[in-house]
C-alpha cells in the first residue's frame, strides 16, 4: 500500500511524503521538480503518481501529475 511509504531515500534526495504532498497541496512544486531531477525512477511508478494525484487538492498541481501520468506503462486492466 502506497500509503505506507512515509520516506523515499537515494544516494541523491531523501524524500518524505508528508512533506510532498504538503508542498503540493499549498501549490508549490519545487519538491515535485526536484524528484524529477533526483529521482525520476521514482515517478515512473504509476502507483504512486495516482496516489499523489488523489491526495493532491491543488488543481495546476494535479493537472501536472496528471500529465505525467501519460507516460507511464500501466497494466492492461487498469482503469482511470
Amino acid at each position: 500500500d502506497i500509503e505506507a511509504i512515509k520516506e523515499i531515500h537515494t544516494s541523491e534526495m531523501h524524500l518524505k511524503m508528508d512533506d510532498l504532498l504538503k508542498s503540493l497541496n499549498e501549490g508549490n512544486d519545487h519538491i515535485l521538480r526536484k524528484v524529477q531531477e533526483q529521482m525520476p525512477q521514482v515517478l515512473l511508478s504509476y502507483r504512486l503518481v495516482e496516489y499523489l494525484i488523489s491526495k493532491t487538492k491543488h488543481e495546476a498541481i494535479k493537472e501536472q501529475l496528471i500529465a505525467m501520468r501519460k507516460n507511464l506503462v500501466y497494466p492492461s486492466w487498469y482503469r482511470f
